[in-house]
């Protein structure tokens, strides 16, 4: 289980790569990051902000929220890092971006929702 919300996403990142079948170079491109910045989050030695985020995603062709897909309930409870991570993300979002943002959050909360009944 991921320690973290950070190393969640990282592996989530790698499982749609991988689906893909696409090389960190490939999805870097696509995502108009290096590759090395792109090693780096998936190896969670860098945590990207909710910008790179939404560039993954796209990049990966799916939505910001299935990357949060099944994010096991007790360990958001568990884990206080989670808010500060959170707010990190919100603290780091262009302007433009917290729309998507409040939009993926709330496609996340049905899909926890959903999964809690």
């Amino acid at each position: 289980m991921a320690k973290d919300l950070y190393a969640f996403i990282s592996k989530r990142i790698r499982q749609e790569k991988k689906k893909l079948k696409l090389t960190i170079e490939e999805l870097a491109a696509c995502a108009g990051i290096s590759a090395g910045f792109l090693a780096c989050i998936i190896t969670n030695k860098r945590k990207p902000t909710v910008d790179t985020i939404g560039k993954i995603a796209k990049a990966l062709n799916i939505h910001v929220s299935k990357l949060f897909e099944d994010v096991p309930m007790e360990q958001i409870s568990e884990n206080k890092k989670i808010k500060s991570q959170i707010e990190h993300l919100i603290n780091t979002a262009k302007p433009a971006h917290k729309t998507v943002m409040l939009s993926t959050l709330k496609e996340l909360s049905k899909s926890l929702n959903k999964s809690k009944k």
